[in-house]
């Protein structure tokens, strides 16, 4: 909602799966993913996003409560940002805006 609110569109996915192929059917402009996911572990699907060609220059962000712990695996996977859980609206919307390439109002 808080996205939605701020003029993006968003499309869902309930699991790790889901969001892969949601992500190849839609080609969104960013992928917002937890790591903590039920099916598969979020690296191996970030590792997968920015392993499709058809997804190249998509940016990938993130979420996990054990950033700390899992920092080094996530940006090995190729994540583009890392935000700790949990996070503040203001600054996943700033990090978003700055992947994106648009100004902060």
């Amino acid at each position: 909602m808080y996205l939605t609110s701020n003029g993006y569109s968003v499309v869902m996915a309930s699991t790790g799966g889901e969001g892969l192929y949601l992500a190849g059917s839609e080609r969104p402009d960013l992928i917002l993913t937890d790591i903590g996911l039920g099916d598969i572990d979020g690296t191996e699907l970030i590792k997968s996003v920015k392993q499709n060609p058809e997804l190249e220059g998509v940016p990938v962000v993130a979420l996990t409560a054990l950033a700390d712990l899992r920092a080094e695996d996530i940006k090995d996977a190729g994540a583009d940002r890392l935000i700790g859980k949990p996070m503040d609206p203001a600054q996943l919307l700033s990090v978003i805006k700055d992947l994106l390439g648009e100004r902060e109002e």
